[in-house]
């Protein structure tokens, strides 16, 4: 008589082919994307003001959204990434997944400190509190703030 053993597979292969993905060095990207145009204009776009603001120019003062939260947040992010490494590692997630949920969180945090509203950053002038009829910096429309977005990108 014939002896069989049979070969159950709890999740390794489809672990590996994970693992096998992150050698590929997927990444998410998170930010202001694309070439909309800013409301009201035929030729800036949301990510040209975007800039001017991130950055300042001789007429707006520098609101950093972008670096500045990157700079407060890099170390959650990173203890967040480690923990989403190791639920792909167990099965339990995976790195499409993992990715996206990066995304999510730091497009979440980008937005907040928009939000939020920075007390660093320089106080509007009364021109343009009465222009905009708020002194919210960096909000009018939030035609800004809802561009704020990520993508997921996964290499062949």
């Amino acid at each position: 008589m014939k002896s069989y053993t049979k070969d159950t597979d709890k999740g390794r292969l489809r672990i590996l082919k994970e693992m096998q993905k992150l050698k590929r060095k997927p990444y998410v990207k998170a930010g202001l994307m694309g070439k909309r145009l800013h409301r009201g204009s035929k030729q800036i776009t949301v990510v040209d003001v975007s800039i001017a603001h991130e950055f300042g120019t001789r007429h707006i003062p520098q609101r950093s959204f972008m670096r500045t939260t990157f700079d407060e947040k890099h170390g959650d992010w990173s203890k967040e990434t480690e923990t989403l490494k190791t639920l792909i590692f167990l099965g339990k997630s995976t790195v499409k997944k993992g990715l996206k949920t990066m995304g999510l969180i730091i497009t979440r945090d980008i937005k907040d400190k928009i939000i939020r509203q920075d007390p660093s950053w320089p106080d509007l002038k009364a021109a343009t509190i009465n222009r905009k009829k708020s002194s919210k910096k960096l909000i009018d429309t939030a035609q800004m703030l809802h561009s704020i977005k990520d993508e997921t990108v996964m290499r062949p």
